[in-house]
Formats: C-alpha cells, sequence, structure tokens
C-alpha cells in the first residue's frame, strides 16, 4: 500500500501518492509547491520571509528551510512559512 505526502499551497491542496512519484519527481514538486507560495509572497502577512525571498540567497535558504520542516513534520509549505516567519519576526515570536 502506497503512501501519499500532502502538500498544501493557499491557492490549492496537492497529494501526491509516493509510490506513482519518484523520490527525485516529489522533491521537485515540491519545490514548484515552495516558489508559488515565494512568488506570491504577501508582504504584509510575511514581511521577513518576503524580503528574504526577494533576494536569490534568501530564497535558496527558505527553501531550505521549507523542505525540512515538511520532511521534519509532514507540514504544508504555507505552514513552515509560518514558522519561519515565526522565527524571524520580533512582533510573532511565540513563547
Amino acid at each position: 500500500m502506497g503512501r501519499s505526502v500532502n502538500f498544501s499551497t493557499k491557492k490549492k491542496q496537492i497529494t501526491m501518492a509516493t509510490n506513482k512519484m519518484t523520490p527525485e519527481q516529489a522533491m521537485n514538486r515540491l519545490k514548484e509547491l515552495i516558489a508559488i507560495e515565494l512568488d506570491s509572497c504577501n508582504k504584509f502577512e510575511f514581511p521577513y520571509v518576503c524580503h528574504m525571498a526577494s533576494k536569490p540567497e534568501g530564497r535558496r535558504a527558505i527553501e531550505e528551510m521549507v523542505i525540512e520542516q515538511c520532511r521534519a513534520s509532514g507540514i504544508s509549505v504555507g505552514k513552515a512559512l509560518d514558522r519561519i516567519e515565526r522565527m524571524y519576526n520580533p512582533n510573532r515570536i511565540e513563547d
């Protein structure tokens, strides 16, 4: 029985069956979803993430952090971006 990996964006929910995709295909699709989110970044909701994403090195760093969080916690791209924003934004830090 195949496992499913869920990745969601603000625009749509996408489910990828791991038995139908190679790990490389799944990783490429995850990177596409991250790019979709960063391309439509809301600077009022995620000011620090959007600022970081405006530079190539910041975009790569965010991509790596999102991939790690999605792998480790099984969370959506949007949730991972929210966590990253909370890490960097002093107004959104939670105790």
